[in-house]
């Protein structure tokens, strides 16, 4: 997607382009991810296509057990995703 210059939306420190009627837009809809092997290869994947995802939905399953010692293993793996979800604009769905 190509967004004209200076149209963005921000947010606090991050700005984020904004997507403009009749434009497409490529939304990434992904699920169950945690720091390990196979997480580490998602991020990278997606890191090296940053310019080509507007957005990314995630439909649950984050990272198992955040609050484990002490919410410990989540802080490791909000260190982990941070520079992905900070660039790219990330939502996630909630489901009980």
């Amino acid at each position: 997607m190509q967004c004209k210059s200076g149209d963005h939306i921000q947010t606090g420190h991050i700005q984020f382009p904004k997507i403009l009627p009749n434009n497409i837009c490529r939304v990434i809809a992904m699920g169950d991810w945690e720091k390990c092997e196979d997480g580490e290869e998602t991020y990278n994947a997606l890191m090296k296509k940053t310019n080509e995802i507007d957005a990314i939905v995630f439909l649950g399953d984050m990272a198992y057990n955040l609050n484990k010692n002490n919410g410990e293993k989540g802080n490791e793996f909000l260190a982990f995703a941070q520079g992905l979800i900070s660039t790219i604009p990330f939502q996630v769905s909630y489901h009980y």
